[in-house]
């Protein structure tokens, strides 16, 4: 369960994440992941495919890159290294020895690329979505990755937080 009021001020957070995106020529695309447990914000990002010259450079795969690259250590994460997981005979993220309880907050719908590598990440239990991605979007609007991937089945998805300022930076790019 969502701790109330959360969804917003975590919104907010990533509002100002993809407000910095707009000022820096980017999409307008924000992404901050939570832990429920606290309400603290583990990672904020926001898209960098210009800057860094890179298509998969989208605020939600920095945001991930955050969490497992060493803010939140690795063991409490369940993730392990490649050659770890081939020596055990496994290529699947081990079980977190303290499992936490994870949000992940968009300005937009994610993408297939961002939607799949999210629904991975261990402890993930919602994600919070703006606005939505009619064309792209991967988490019901063009298609619905949590019906393909079997354990992203119990992950919870609440849409339209905030989705009129998450639109309307998004309209504000277009125009400029």
């Amino acid at each position: 369960m969502l701790p109330p009021n959360a969804p917003e001020r975590w919104m907010r957070a990533a509002l100002k994440e993809a407000e910095s995106a707009f000022e820096e020529g980017e999409t307008p695309v924000g992404a901050v992941i939570a832990d429920l447990a606290t309400g603290q914000l583990l990672a904020r990002a926001h898209g960098q495919t210009r800057a860094l010259n890179d298509p998969t450079a989208h605020a939600l795969m920095i945001a991930l890159s955050q969490l497992s690259g060493g803010e939140v250590p690795a063991d409490e994460m369940g993730f392990m290294d490649l050659d770890e997981a081939a020596a055990l005979g496994e290529m699947e993220p081990a079980t977190p020895s303290a499992e936490r309880q994870l949000a992940a907050v968009l300005t937009h719908e994610p993408c297939a690329m961002c939607a799949g590598a999210l629904l991975l990440i261990p402890g993930m239990r919602h994600v919070v979505i703006g606005a939505p991605q009619k064309h792209s979007g991967a988490l019901g609007s063009a298609c619905d990755l949590t019906k393909l991937i079997p354990d992203a089945r119990g992950i919870m998805v609440l849409r339209g937080v905030l989705e009129a300022e998450c639109q309307a930076l998004l309209v504000r790019a277009q125009k400029k």
